[in-house]
């Protein structure tokens, strides 16, 4: 039974060009090597029944960076069920951007602080294998999205992509398609890794990604732009190369709490899992499924400077979240001011939150 399973493995990996021997052994390394103690201590999650929509919880004591927490409305398109990533439009701070996980269709959705639908766009000529995050920034005068296609929860995926749109303007007539500004084909240096948080640093021209299920969790660094080989003199087009993401330092996310595995014996020990990032002004936040982490990035500063020289025994600064369904989209705005987190629906009949945080000022 074992070997008529591993065959069918197989066969599915040929038909869909992913490597299944290599998640096989990939996976059998990680538990090897995970951790044995899960006791790091610290409150839990605020529940998410004292939001009230439209307004705003008590000042989280507990949260490092939190002013205040509210439930701003919740996602009214009835195909946004499984959000992976969100980002503030960068053309109007006003619009919000979401897409949908794997299976669902190539679409980038459009909605305003209350989660109401302000229109949809497919994009053409690819496909959504595994959607993860969502990133928005301004380069050379126009406004951009990055869809981050690195999920791979398997690790049998060789190849990953990230393809840039130019970000829709809501005011023009809808189109309902957009075309790819450029994509970015990428491996993963020490092999396949499933990446779910992805952010974009238009100063440094480069593209961050950390990994969801090594601990601890590995930062890479890819170029924002494509990298192009050498052409001879008689061709007339341009062919990207594949990048390598390269590892440049990693995040010490504490693990789960012995009160998540007492809580969730299942799915507990996965709380501290990243699942989404962004950057704006200058911090970093990095979401789990149970909190967000801020890092501060003093003036002067390099982001990939700073985030190879994270102390491997220091976390970043905690923000306590109030718990909801599936949380893997996060967008940090107003210079990091402002947190916005949602989610997957968690069943047909529920909608799905959105959640909008004040962050207070650095310390010190």
């Amino acid at each position: 039974m074992f070997g008529l399973l591993m065959l069918s493995l197989v066969m599915y990996g040929k038909s869909r060009g992913v490597e299944v021997h290599q998640g096989v052994i990939a996976h059998i390394n990680d538990l090897r090597l995970q951790p044995e103690s899960h006791t790091v201590s610290g409150p839990l999650s605020q529940p998410l029944s004292q939001l009230k929509v439209g307004g705003s919880a008590p000042t989280l004591e507990l949260a490092a960076a939190t002013g205040s927490v509210a439930i701003n409305g919740h996602l009214a398109h009835q195909d946004l069920t499984e959000a992976s990533g969100l980002a503030i439009s960068t053309r109007d701070p006003g619009v919000l951007f979401a897409i949908n996980d794997s299976g669902n269709e190539p679409r980038l959705f459009a909605l305003d602080h209350a989660g109401q639908d302000l229109g949809t766009w497919l994009i053409a000529g690819v496909s959504n294998i595994d959607w993860e995050d969502l990133a928005s920034f301004e380069l050379q005068g126009k406004h951009y999205l990055l869809i981050a296609d690195t999920g791979d929860n398997l690790r049998w995926r060789s190849t990953m992509v990230l393809y840039v749109v130019e970000t829709p303007d809501l005011t023009a007539p809808l189109q309902g398609m957009i075309s790819v500004a450029w994509q970015i084909e990428f491996q993963f240096e020490h092999g396949p890794r499933d990446s779910e948080a992805v952010a974009v640093d238009v100063a440094g021209m480069q593209i961050f990604l950390v990994s969801k299920r090594t601990v601890p969790a590995e930062v890479y660094r890819l170029s924002l732009k494509p990298v192009f080989e050498k052409q001879s003199t008689k061709q007339s087009t341009k062919q990207s190369i594949k990048q390598m993401a390269q590892q440049i330092g990693v995040i010490n996310l504490p693990r789960p709490t012995s009160e998540d595995w007492r809580q969730d014996p299942v799915f507990g020990q996965y709380r501290s899992q990243p699942t989404a990032m962004d950057i704006s002004g200058n911090r970093l936040v990095i979401l789990t499924y149970k909190d967000a982490w801020l890092i501060n990035k003093q003036l002067g500063q390099d982001w990939a400077m700073l985030l190879m020289q994270q102390p491997l025994g220091q976390a970043p600064e905690r923000i306590i979240l109030p718990s909801i369904h599936q949380q893997e989209a996060v967008a940090l705005g107003e210079l990091g001011r402002r947190l916005w987190v949602t989610g997957e629906q968690i069943n047909s009949e529920g909608a799905t939150p959105l959640m909008v945080m004040e962050l207070l000022e650095p310390r010190g």
